[in-house]
């Protein structure tokens, strides 16, 4: 896991900065007076609510998927979602969290379902296979069409 605790500013996975707001590698969220309470309200997943300039609107976001795009600047892509390496959807630590395409997060979840147990080795080169795929578009689509 990562010893050293960074903060970024705040992404939404809209790709939106949200000013005045941080986040840390440990997905905790900090507002203009401090720290932010993670709710879990009729969600598996973490999730804070923070306000526009005026506080006159409020937005909702799960904390996983904003701390991959304020760690990467980018927008999180709708055909992706969250592999929690440990199994574990509230621990948000950046080391636990893999934004990956959709269909890929389902296929480790069924292997996880099935009782496979992947050492670290295994995560090393599901790690690398997905990063070579979705290096190149063309072979990640080629890759979806195909079902892996």
């Amino acid at each position: 896991m990562t010893e050293r605790i960074y903060k970024f500013n705040l992404v939404l996975t809209n790709g939106k900065e949200a000013p005045g707001y941080k986040i840390d590698t440990d997905g905790n969220v900090y507002g203009p007076q401090g720290p932010l309470a993670r709710q879990e309200l009729n969600s598996p997943y973490p999730y804070v609510s923070v306000y526009n300039k005026d506080k006159s609107k409020s937005y909702q976001f799960r904390i996983d998927k904003a701390l991959l795009s304020s760690y990467t600047r980018k927008p999180f892509p709708e055909h992706f979602d969250i592999f929690f390496v440990d199994g574990n959807p509230k621990n948000l630590n950046i080391d636990n969290l893999w934004g990956i395409p959709k269909y890929i997060v389902e296929m480790l979840e069924r292997l996880r379902e099935r009782g496979a147990i992947l050492d670290n080795l295994q995560f090393k080169i599901v790690k690398c296979y997905l990063y070579t795929i979705t290096q190149d578009e063309d072979v990640f689509w080629q890759q979806y069409e195909k079902g892996l």
